[in-house]
């Protein structure tokens, strides 16, 4: 994780949103459930808490806040009687959450990885329920020697190779219907160039 807790302190940050700021990230990423009523009420800590619960936490984290942050902020700078100011310390705040960010949805289990796993999942079922339909015998294996479950648990390298492989199958593919009517084209076309006179009669 980037350092934010060395950067909530060196911009003296009120303790009770510093707290509030560290809980929701771990929250965030734990993918846990992120409720107001267990946050300080402080300098109106817990109606930005709400507020911000009505924007998103992926909009948290996206650094996409309410005003009210700033406002709790400013609340504690004046209390203390410090000169910085409360929209310095959010840009400066939300400067820093971008590694935060990164991490998390680019993490082999964050947002952006796990979205994608599901995406080749509902591909992955998809094929399922077509099953062998339109493939030939040879590519039965294909469904016939993996289950839905065992590809879910693979990796996405391996979902999208097989995703790929049974795609070409299916391409690959000639229905019966299909290779009676070029089979019989082909007859006619043979018979016509062995015996052209026929067509004549």
């Amino acid at each position: 994780m980037s350092p934010v807790p060395a950067l909530l302190k060196s911009f003296e940050t009120f303790p009770a949103l510093s707290e509030a700021i560290l809980t929701i990230l771990n929250r965030y990423r734990a993918n846990q459930t992120i409720n107001p009523q267990t946050f300080h009420a402080t300098d109106g800590l817990r109606d930005a808490i709400r507020e911000q619960a009505k924007i998103g936490w992926h909009n948290f984290i996206l650094g996409r806040w309410t005003y009210k942050w700033k406002i709790v902020q400013k609340a504690h700078y004046d209390r203390i009687g410090s000169r910085k100011t409360p929209k310095r310390w959010l840009t400066a705040i939300l400067q820093d959450l971008w590694q935060f960010r990164n991490n998390v949805l680019h993490a082999p289990a964050g947002s952006l990885a796990v979205a994608h796993h599901y995406r080749l999942n509902q591909d992955i079922e998809e094929q399922f329920t077509l099953g062998t339909a339109d493939l030939r015998r040879s590519d039965y294996p294909l469904i016939r020697k993996w289950t839905v479950a065992r590809l879910h648990a693979c990796d996405s390298i391996t979902k999208k190779q097989w995703l790929e492989s049974i795609r070409l199958a299916r391409e690959q593919y000639e229905a019966p219907e299909a290779a009676i009517i070029m089979e019989n084209a082909l007859a006619r076309a043979m018979k016509q160039w062995l015996f052209p006179n026929e067509n004549l009669i």
